[in-house]
């Protein structure tokens, strides 16, 4: 959990609630994780990126705290709540300190750029994974993170008439959400120029194709967009759990909220 928390891990139990197991032998539970190809907020759980930054230690949960027992009941158990800030503090001092994670991250780096560059099959390009060392690979859209996987909400749900009627002539269709899930060609997108309005066009080819705006095979429109800067995120939730440890940040809602209590009020007031 200290991990995960630290690691912002959402893909993870304390997030979606998957990629884990518990195994037991002998009376004794080891968590067994996976798939944590996605941690430091990447799989953002629909949490904006303050949040994900700030995401809070003493409630280390995507939502109200109840609602994953596994944490609830260890933490609320004061022995083990000491011993997982114990935990927090050690990886702070050690493994997620700045002065042993940067260095790494930059060994790791040049180990993998090679293979990065003649990589034709990633999810997006080169020039995409050289930025997301350091720089958010996402369009600026107003709610500045949104569940991995899906397109970016910045894509508008109305369009100007003459801009729906040539979308039906062209493709039989009358919004863009109908079509950025279509598999459209080179040719086809290009097309959209003399249906849309220039920030129309832009915003479809940021939902489409990501960032860079061009085709990107195979297509995977959901998670580069979504990716924060590997470095800088790093930095700003180091100096945020330090906060968190001294005081100096609040590190829960106080009332078992969690993290992304937004998101779950419908469920607190009956909704």
């Amino acid at each position: 959990i200290a991990a995960s928390a630290l690691t912002v891990h959402l893909d993870n139990y304390i997030g979606a609630g998957h990629n884990s197991y518990l195994y037991e032998e002998n009376g004794v539970f080891t968590p067994l994780v996976w798939d944590t190809n996605m941690v430091f907020g990447t799989f953002n759980y629909g949490i904006r990126k303050d949040g994900l930054i700030n995401f809070y230690i003493d409630e280390p949960t995507a939502g109200p705290v109840n609602r994953y027992p596994l944490v609830d009941r260890l933490l609320s158990h004061e022995p083990y709540f000491e011993r997982y800030i114990g935990y927090l503090e050690e990886l702070m001092d050690g493994a997620f300190s700045l002065d042993v994670i940067l260095p790494r991250i930059d060994q790791l780096v040049e180990l993998v750029r090679p293979y990065a560059r003649a990589d034709t099959e990633m999810f997006y390009s080169y020039e995409d994974w050289e930025r997301c060392i350091t720089d958010d690979l996402r369009p600026p859209d107003v709610f500045e993170g949104w569940m991995a996987g899906g397109a970016s909400p910045m894509l508008p749900w109305m369009i100007g008439h003459s801009e729906s009627n040539a979308l039906y002539s062209k493709f039989g269709v009358r919004s863009l959400w109908e079509l950025v899930g279509a598999d459209l060609t080179y040719e086809e997108v290009q097309s959209l120029e003399d249906c849309l309005s220039p920030e129309n066009y832009d915003l479809f080819l940021l939902n489409y194709y990501g960032p860079l705006k061009s085709p990107q095979p195979p297509r995977q429109s959901g998670f580069g967009p979504n990716s924060l800067g590997l470095k800088s995120f790093i930095i700003a939730r180091y100096e945020s759990v330090r906060q968190q440890l001294n005081g100096e940040r609040p590190s829960g809602s106080k009332w078992g909220a969690g993290n992304g209590a937004i998101m779950w009020m419908s469920e607190w007031f009956g909704g």
